[in-house]
């Protein structure tokens, strides 16, 4: 019984993986509008308790998106959908 657990355990696919992005600061907003899309149209379909968190979650440099965002290089509302944690905060 212990080795068929050890095999099972072997076989375990991740539930989650990560994906990093680098890139010019003119296509940040076009992906950003294109993630918002994937969020509202197919994460949001695995959610069960209102939150992304386990989902789908974002992670990005505050300190250039404020740049960004004061010269309206990326849309503050649209940092904001990609950012939220629920799906209350992404529908506002």
């Amino acid at each position: 019984k212990l080795e068929e657990r050890i095999e099972s355990v072997k076989n375990l696919i991740p539930p989650k993986t990560k994906i990093t992005i680098e890139m010019q600061r003119e296509l940040v907003n076009p992906l950003l509008k294109a993630l918002t899309a994937f969020k509202g149209n197919e994460a949001i379909a695995f959610i069960h308790n209102g939150k992304f968190t386990y989902i789908f979650d974002v992670r990005y440099d505050k300190e250039a998106m404020g740049y960004y965002i004061d010269n309206n290089i990326v849309d503050k509302d649209i940092l904001r959908k990609i950012s939220a944690k629920t799906t209350a905060e992404f529908r506002k």
